[in-house]
């Protein structure tokens, strides 16, 4: 009997530890996509090298065109389509937590992919909209590529971590809340 209530007990606690994992893992993401949202919000509005301020018919200069697509078009849609595509995950992001998707899994994963997207997409615009210089480019290009690489590291060293300590890496997500660690 003493046994069925600490073990009663014990569950009870397991679920608070897991509902306060939940809520803090949902914190930091609202909090990261906010501040995505806000970013890439701000830079649609004001792009890299700012916008025309007059009409200029001589060199074909539109006042409110941005000003990189006609210096460096590749760079201004990279920019452009890298922006819209970490915005867009921002707010899917802030859509899901804010309807109370359920963090199975499933659901973990599909935090995992959008926040990668996110960030990958936020690295790449910032990349493509950083410097008009080539040199600066590449350094900042490699920076982010090193920036990945540190990322999948340590990403494969928790899994692998996991796995060494007898749990099974892919029932990984709200399981693992509970033990103070996050899937993210």
């Amino acid at each position: 009997m003493a046994g069925e209530q600490g073990s009663a007990v014990a569950n009870r606690g397991g679920r608070a530890n897991r509902k306060e994992g939940e809520d803090e893992l949902r914190g930091w993401l609202m909090l990261l996509a906010t501040l995505t949202a806000s970013i890439t919000y701000a830079a649609a509005l004001n792009p890299p090298g700012g916008v025309w301020q007059a009409d200029d018919a001589g060199n074909d200069f539109v006042a409110g065109y941005p000003v990189l697509l006609d210096k460096s078009p590749w760079r201004y849609y990279v920019f452009y389509y890298c922006n819209a595509t970490s915005f867009a995950s921002s707010v899917c992001i802030i859509v899901l937590l804010a309807t109370n998707f359920y963090l199975s899994h499933t659901s973990v994963m599909v935090f995992n992919v959008l926040v990668a997207l996110d960030m990958a997409s936020l690295g790449a615009a910032f990349v493509a909209g950083s410097s008009s210089s080539k040199r600066f480019t590449a350094f900042n290009a490699g920076l982010m590529v090193c920036l990945v690489v540190l990322f999948l590291l340590w990403k494969l060293k928790f899994l692998m971590g996991k796995d060494q300590a007898g749990q099974n890496p892919a029932s990984g997500g709200v399981a693992n809340l509970q033990h103070g660690n996050s899937a993210l």
